[in-house]
């Protein structure tokens, strides 16, 4: 039964003749594919195909299916922000036309994160869900690798063993390697899904936000606020996806790893902790290094996104005096210095490259003379070196791999809570205009009665 339910999964239906929804000119084979070609992506084979006879044009790309629009992925996390906000005592959304005079003036502080956060879990949680499922089986068999090729070993310094035991862990360990290249390769399939959704969501909100900002959010929030919000924030944002399983997984990497290497050289595997140890620190100063360098080059871009729209906004004036070496000096200066901390940012990263290939020798060194020199019987046999330089890959992976995750994620908090804020700026009232379908009245259009005028809630 279940071989029948596999083999049935692999045929494909057929689309209905007649629907009642319409069908886009070119859809993505994808949604009409069946199971094994989403596991190996032959869906994708035309198009890649067609890409190597020819130039790819317009006509040859598939149409954008529904659920990954712009209107349908806005309008969901809109619909969330819209119902998360609202739960939360003292929301300000929309600017208090008729407060009460009882109404405390300083409003106590309150999480701008969670509401936003909670929007997202909310429309994105199955996709990012189902990568995380993808990637644990894959961790699996990443390290089931190791324990086959000992097997293997093993198998071959025994001669009493049957034939038929190294074909089957032969096999097995090939098996092992192409299924968790599979699923790795659909974790970040469905986590690069996620990065583009997400950066159309929240792209589209945030757009959707400047166009109810009420007077006194327009004084706060510059036009070079709103772009570097769009192409660095909500970019960063995206980006820490991958890196999100990272602060929990890399760490059960790490202790596996451990308990591997005691099984294989016994004490001798504290030497492994003791240069992971040391290198991580480096990992870690080396990667705070950059942030501080990226930081460094952000603030200076958004510097001259300002002045740059200043000079655009007053040319008349700037022309008029004959200040255009002034400005333009300045303008290269700042331009110096962001590319001065760029190339900074760029050394740090090659450094940590370096590092990373020159640990797996360090740690594969110090391991392997250590034991030698330890151990009662000398003995460092072909299982021991393998199955040791095996893990300690891994191991160094793990290591190079978390200092990156960690200031990935820093970074997305801080651009995380930069789009929070942003979002919870006050919005014109919406209630504030009343529309008559009559346009002859004796009444008179605009009444006010002991009114108080301000340009925002904290003017006097």
């Amino acid at each position: 039964l279940v071989v029948a339910e596999l083999v049935l999964s692999c045929l494909v239906d057929q689309p209905p003749f007649f629907s009642e929804d319409s069908q886009p000119l070119n859809p993505c084979p994808e949604a009409e594919a069946s199971f094994p070609s989403k596991a190996m992506f032959w869906w994708a084979s035309g198009l890649l195909w067609r890409g190597y006879k020819k130039l790819l044009g317009p006509k040859d790309l598939w149409s954008l299916g529904r659920e990954n629009s712009s209107e349908e992925l806005v309008s969901q996390l809109e619909r969330e922000w819209r119902r998360s906000c609202n739960g939360l005592p003292g929301h300000k959304g929309h600017s208090s036309v008729g407060a009460p005079e009882t109404e405390a003036f300083l409003q106590p502080e309150r999480s701008q994160r969670g509401p936003l956060l909670r929007a997202i879990w909310r429309v994105f949680r199955s996709t990012f869900l189902l990568g995380t499922l993808s990637l644990v089986i894959s961790d699996a068999f990443r390290f089931a690798v190791p324990k086959l090729l000992s097997l293997f070993l093993e198998f071959m310094g025994d001669r009493n063993s049957s034939a038929w035991t190294g074909w089957l862990l032969a096999v097995l360990m090939f098996a092992a390697a192409c299924l968790q290249t599979l699923f790795e390769q659909q974790h970040m399939y469905r986590a690069k899904v996620l990065q583009m959704r997400l950066r159309t969501a929240i792209t589209g909100l945030v757009y959707r936000k400047v166009l109810v900002l009420s007077s006194g959010s327009r004084k706060s929030s510059a036009a070079g606020d709103v772009v570097n919000l769009v192409s660095v924030d909500i970019q960063r944002l995206a980006e820490s996806i991958i890196y999100l399983n990272g602060l929990w997984l890399l760490f059960l990497w790490i202790f596996v790893c451990f308990v591997y290497l005691w099984q294989l050289l016994g004490p001798s595997a504290l030497t492994a902790v003791a240069v992971f140890l040391s290198l991580l620190p480096l990992n870690f100063f080396i990667t705070k290094k950059r942030g501080f360098h990226q930081e460094e080059q952000m603030r200076q871009k958004a510097s001259r996104a300002r002045l740059t729209s200043s000079m655009l906004r007053t040319v008349r004036t700037i022309k008029s005096h004959g200040w255009e070496h002034a400005f333009l000096e300045r303008l290269l200066h700042i331009r110096g210095q962001e590319l001065s901390a760029l190339k900074t940012s760029t050394l740090l990263f090659s450094v940590s490259l370096v590092s990373f290939q020159v640990s797996t020798f360090l740690v594969a060194l110090v391991v392997f003379a250590v034991h030698t020199l330890v151990a009662e019987d000398n003995a460092m046999d072909a299982e021991k070196a393998f199955v040791t330089l095996t893990v300690l890959s891994i191991l160094n992976k793990a290591q190079a791999f978390l200092p990156f995750s960690v200031h990935c994620i820093v970074q997305a908090r801080v651009s995380f809570d930069r789009l929070a804020a942003f979002l919870c700026l006050e919005e014109v009232d919406p209630n504030g205009m009343i529309a008559s379908n009559s346009r002859r009245s004796s009444k008179d259009r605009i009444s006010v009665h002991n009114g108080t005028f301000a340009w925002s809630q904290e003017s006097p």
